[in-house]
């Protein structure tokens, strides 16, 4: 048998696979400089942006949710 064990098929449905070695993955450092001002500007505009597409909706729901809170 190898040196590294191998997984049951149960717990690799479950749980899937083992971790790959640290090497495969970038590190945080590496991750943290791929993220840019102006695209992370640009997810904090289309939140914004939900948001208020969806202040009308909640105005117009929240007598409802308040009676059914009151029961």
């Amino acid at each position: 048998m190898s040196e590294e064990k191998r997984q049951h098929p149960f717990d690799q449905m479950m749980y899937g696979g083992r971790e790959r070695k640290k090497e495969d993955s970038p590190s945080r450092e590496e991750y943290n400089m791929k993220a840019d001002g102006p695209s992370l500007l640009d997810g904090v505009h289309s939140i914004m942006n939900s948001i208020d597409e969806l202040k009308p909706l909640y105005k117009k729901i929240s007598p409802f949710l308040k009676q059914l809170n009151s029961k």
